[in-house]
C-alpha cells in the first residue's frame, strides 16, 4: 500500500516518463543561469539552484529536463522529478523512500538524473543526499531552494566538496531587456499566425 502511494506520487510528478513532449513549455524565456548550470551537468557534484520564491528555480529545472530528453537523448524514465510544494510534504513518507522507489523501479547501470525542488521542506535532507552521494554510484542531484541559508549552514556540515552552489536572482536589466524583446516577438508570431489563418479561411469561404 505505501509502496503503490509512493509510485503514484512519482508518476504524477513526472509526465515526461510518458514520452509526452506536451509539458515542454519552449516559450519559456531562457535564464542566462540555464547555460551555465548545463555545463557542469557532468560534473559528479550536487548542483544546487538558490534564490528566492518565483524567480524561476522550478522552470529552470524543467528546462534542463528538456535539455537531457532532447539533447542528450537520456532516456526519460532515468530522470526522476520531485517538488515538495506539492502534498508530498504533507506526507509522513521520508524522502529516502521516494529515492528507493524510483531506484528499484529503473534498475540499469545508467546515470540517473535526480531533480529535487525546493528541498528546504525536507527534514534532514542533506544528510539523506549525504548518504546517497557516498554510496551509491551513477546517481545526479539537482536540487532547488528557497533561501540561500538553508544550503549555506547545511552543506557547510554536511555535504562539503560534494555540492556546486548557484544562486539565481531576479531578472537583472540586460534580461529584463531580453525578456521583453521575447515576449514582444512572441506577440508578433501571435498576430502573424492569426493573420494567416484568417486569410485562410476568407479564401475557403469564398470558394
Amino acid at each position: 500500500m505505501e509502496n503503490n502511494l509512493i509510485l503514484e506520487e512519482i508518476i504524477k510528478q513526472n509526465k515526461h516518463w510518458a514520452n509526452n513532449t506536451s509539458w515542454f513549455d519552449t516559450k519559456k524565456y531562457q535564464r542566462k543561469l540555464l547555460s551555465e548550470l548545463i555545463s557542469y551537468i557532468e560534473e559528479e557534484q550536487i548542483l544546487s539552484i538558490v534564490g528566492l520564491r518565483r524567480t524561476g528555480k522550478t522552470t529552470i529545472l524543467w528546462q534542463i529536463i528538456q535539455h537531457l530528453i532532447k539533447n542528450k537523448n537520456i532516456n526519460s524514465k532515468n530522470i526522476l522529478f520531485l517538488s515538495f510544494d506539492e502534498a508530498l510534504i504533507t506526507s509522513k513518507l521520508s524522502l529516502n523512500k521516494y529515492l528507493d522507489a524510483f531506484l528499484d523501479k529503473t534498475k540499469n547501470n545508467e546515470l540517473k538524473y535526480i531533480f529535487l525542488d525546493e528541498i528546504q521542506y525536507i527534514d534532514k535532507w542533506q544528510h539523506i543526499l549525504k548518504r546517497y552521494y557516498d554510496t551509491i554510484g551513477n546517481i545526479k542531484f539537482i536540487i532547488s531552494g528557497s533561501s540561500s541559508l538553508f544550503v549555506r549552514k547545511k552543506t557547510t556540515e554536511s555535504l562539503a566538496g560534494r555540492i556546486y552552489e548557484f544562486k539565481l536572482n531576479h531578472l537583472d536589466f540586460d534580461e529584463f531587456l531580453d525578456t521583453n524583446i521575447f515576449h514582444f516577438i512572441k506577440k508578433i508570431k501571435k498576430r502573424l499566425i492569426s493573420c494567416v489563418t484568417m486569410k485562410s479561411l476568407t479564401k475557403i469561404n469564398q470558394n
